[in-house]
């Protein structure tokens, strides 16, 4: 976790001189460091599962999502003051202020990190290759396919929304306000996940997930893209994917031992951001040259299929106690 967050801070540096700099090619090698800082940081939701017994693990997963809930709170109005300090009309000032405000809070959080220290519990492994049979394991393959769906439709809406606010002539400010409520409505509900979770099971977890994803996409096809329609889009979107991603993911460390886990970790992660990835570059590309319908559809599309898939499943640990 310091070697990631070292390279995020660099690479949040190396932004501050790509603005200062007008350079497209530092800004876009920063913010390749910034993926990969955030790809090892990712890891910090599992080892609090390791760190609790299994029944608190739902519980301890959500919780470490939904606490980004405080920079979400706090992300607009910081944007906001630190772009009062612009005193001309360049954006590249209003950028220039922001990277510098995340430099600094990724020092403290380096600080925190260094202070709070995380010991390992260095249990000896067999191998620390991958294990493609563990895809057998009933449950992993439709709870890895529930958190890369999730994770994939969410950013292919929340990176369009923004783009189609830009083509209505939204002001800024309303965009960003949209965001945070829905980064928002992706955090509180992410707090409570494993209480849900325990209470409603696994699989009708991910069932509420999909149904909400349904309903993202009916409010965006049938509601006019005016502003409200949007937010409300935005909100249903940020509870569905609570619903799919933080239930995905608790699947995975109830029916894998933390040996199986680390074997196929790395696989799962890298199916789930691929898919964000994809999604992020494909959301552009979609809404101009097909549109934003289309767009839902397709996600109406996944989430239907995401729906039958979970139906069909049963997630079975292997000590045979049933956790749906």
């Amino acid at each position: 976790f310091m070697l990631s967050q070292s390279i995020a801070i660099m690479a949040s540096a190396g932004c501050i001189v790509a603005v200062i700099y007008s350079s497209f090619i530092v800004l876009f090698i920063s913010m390749v460091g910034l993926g990969i800082a955030v790809a090892g940081l990712h890891q910090m939701r599992f080892v609090a599962t390791d760190m609790v017994p299994p029944e608190q693990k739902p519980r301890a997963l959500s919780l470490v999502v939904s606490v980004s809930l405080v920079p979400a709170l706090l992300a607009t109005p910081l944007a906001a003051f630190l772009m009062s300090f612009n005193e001309t009309d360049s954006n590249l000032n209003d950028y220039l202020w922001l990277y510098i405000g995340q430099t600094l809070l990724l020092l403290i959080s380096f600080i925190i990190l260094v202070i709070f220290r995380i010991d390992s519990d260095n249990v000896a492994v067999k191998s620390t290759s991958i294990d493609f049979s563990l895809l057998n394991k009933t449950g992993v393959k439709p709870a890895i396919f529930a958190a890369a769906m999730g994770y994939g439709c969410m950013t292919l809406v929340m990176t369009a929304a923004p783009l189609l606010m830009q083509r209505f002539n939204f002001p800024l400010h309303l965009s960003n306000t949209a965001i945070g409520y829905h980064i928002v409505s992706m955090t509180i509900p992410s707090l409570f996940m494993g209480f849900i979770i325990t209470k409603l099971g696994h699989r009708r977890t991910i069932w509420i997930g999909s149904i909400l994803y349904m309903m993202t996409s009916l409010v965006n096809i049938f509601l006019d893209s005016n502003y409200p329609a949007l937010v409300l889009g935005l909100l249903l979107l940020g509870v569905g994917w609570s619903c799919l991603y933080v239930c995905g993911s608790s699947v995975l460390a109830k029916l894998l031992t933390s040996e199986e886990r680390l074997r196929i970790q790395g696989l799962n992660d890298m199916l789930v951001f691929s898919c964000s990835g994809i999604a992020g570059f494909a959301a552009g590309f979609i809404l101009h040259y097909a549109n934003w319908h289309m767009m839902n559809i397709i996600m109406l599309i996944i989430a239907i299929i995401l729906f039958i898939v979970v139906w069909r499943s049963n997630f079975k640990p292997s000590n045979k106690a049933r956790i749906n």
